[in-house]
């Protein structure tokens, strides 16, 4: 068995990873930007009544998009190549039309559902959040099914370029809007719908100019096969978001609004440490091991996959454990005082969502295999476990509760996920390297403890910065087989780098 194919294609998964990185970390910066500013601006009962409109936005938008964004992906290519009898315009048009028809038929629902449920509520100006929830609903959808337009023509700079402009130009308009107008959520909410629909409407006008929207072209016979292909996946999508959202609906029921901001700015905060590590490589890695199945086989996927999941080892143990050390200040530094209560829950959450992160590589036999249903049914079974344990331990532990619910929720799904997966493609985790970085990241979890930093950014860094040195120097010290990768990497590029000078002079 030769190993080299697998390692071959180590460069180009760190290259394709790395033209995700700038979409990703711009996102991410402009989360950070927001999150302390919101935090300070907002009451906390308005924070917390933003993170429950945020995710029940999501959650109807999984239905709203119908599957539809992968269909998008799946039959662009058999227009564009000529493979299907019928103009491209036919292609836009249903898919664009669907969106707006399926968009339509859920704003007709939120608006009396909504007002049946808010109609004893005490939250001020209820009806007008309800009509900002439906501009938001349209906004969000379409904007949705116009970007996914670039993604099916690879046109990824531009949906990057595209993502970026959305993130920022709301995040300005909903701030300015809440500094200079009102200190409400519903001025943040008007700058953002008004943000947001300008640029659904530049993107539009982009398919009309060139003349890809034509209303006569619309098919029904492509917007069922389209939808034949994109439904199942709805399953999985509302899954995987209510596993990470219905402990905050459950701890407004139990609690209150000023419970929900606390743990979410907690969980929030988490979400931004596994994005900011495990979003580029989530998402260059599954079209990169189809293509090395398809090409060199399942022994050499399988080599390639324990290879990157083993690395990430590394990188992501030692996170973990320096983000329980510093939980309380990083929390304060960037939410304040009044959310330090959330420093609790972050070491509880924080492994579960890290584990989940590495779903795309631990489920890659299911991916290859096409066992999606399989993983609807397992994410589905860690939603109700998830419920029933919210519902048991929220009322006794709080917060903590909901924390526990969601650790558990988490192991229990990928403990479950490997499990199958590993039938159809096993990964191979070496216990070594787990037990060696353990090692290294408790012997930093130590030291920083054992000083007393001064507060802000100032004992950040410098915890941060003593950390990470304590860590490199133990792990590089008992891990003699990372010392021989390390030493042959940088004699590689330093022998490479002289050459290179040499030819030069």
């Amino acid at each position: 068995m030769n190993s080299s194919d697998s390692q071959n294609y180590m460069p180009r998964f760190l290259q394709q990873a790395s033209h995700y990185l700038f979409g990703n970390v711009s996102l991410i910066l402009s989360g950070l930007i927001s999150f302390p500013i919101l935090t300070r601006v907002l009451t906390t009962e308005d924070y917390g009544l933003l993170s429950l409109i945020s995710i029940t936005l999501w959650l109807i938008l999984a239905f709203t998009k119908a599957g539809l964004q992968e269909s998008a992906v799946r039959f662009y290519d058999e227009y564009s190549s000529g493979q299907k009898k019928a103009p491209i315009s036919e292609y836009y048009t249903t898919l664009l039309g669907a969106s707006v028809v399926f968009t339509l038929a859920a704003v007709v629902l939120v608006l009396p559902v909504g007002a049946l449920f808010l109609r004893h509520s005490a939250v001020p100006n209820r009806y007008l959040y309800l009509f900002l929830f439906a501009a938001l609903l349209i906004s969000g959808s379409l904007f949705v099914r116009l970007t996914n337009f670039f993604r099916a023509e690879q046109r990824t700079k531009m949906l990057n370029l595209v993502l970026v402009l959305r993130q920022y130009s709301t995040l300005f308009a909903g701030i300015a809007f809440l500094l200079l107008f009102s200190r409400s959520l519903v001025a943040y909410y008007v700058g953002i719908v008004l943000a947001e629909s300008l640029i659904v409407v530049l993107l539009t006008s982009r398919l009309a100019k060139n003349h890809l929207i034509q209303w006569k072209n619309f098919s029904p016979s492509f917007l069922k096969e389209s939808l034949q292909f994109g439904l199942p996946l709805i399953g999985f999508e509302v899954a995987n978001f209510l596993i990470k959202s219905t402990d905050r609906y459950l701890i407004q029921l139990f609690i209150n609004l000023e419970a929900v901001a606390v743990y979410a700015a907690g969980a929030n905060l988490c979400q931004y440490l596994k994005d900011m590590f495990l979003y580029a490589i989530s998402y260059a890695i599954t079209p990169l091991y189809m293509q090395m199945w398809n090409s060199k086989g399942p022994e050499q996927t399988r080599l390639f996959l324990g290879k990157i999941t083993n690395a990430l080892f590394y990188l992501l143990i030692p996170i973990v454990f320096g983000v329980i050390a510093l939980a309380k200040p990083l929390i304060v530094f960037l939410a304040s005082e009044k959310y330090a209560q959330s420093a609790a829950i972050m070491p509880i959450i924080l492994p579960g969502v890290i584990l989940w992160g590495l779903s795309p590589l631990f489920a890659a036999g299911i991916y290859i295999h096409k066992k999606t249903k399989v993983l609807s049914y397992i994410v589905g079974v860690g939603v109700v476990t998830n419920t029933i344990l919210n519902c048991l331990l929220i009322p006794i532990y709080n917060i903590n509760g909901a924390a526990w619910a969601t650790l558990f929720s988490f192991v229990l799904i990928m403990a479950l996920l490997i499990r199958v997966s590993n039938r159809l493609l096993k990964i191979v985790v070496k216990p070594g390297i787990l037990l060696r970085v353990l090692i290294a990241s408790a012997a930093m979890f130590i030291t920083i403890h054992l000083v007393n930093w001064p507060p802000g950014i100032v004992g950040l860094a410098g915890a941060a910065l003593t950390g990470a040195f304590v860590y490199s120097l133990a792990i590089l010290t008992i891990d003699v087989e990372l010392r021989k990768t390390l030493t042959a990497f940088l004699h590689h590029h330093s022998a490479k780098f002289c050459q290179m000078h040499s030819e030069k002079i």
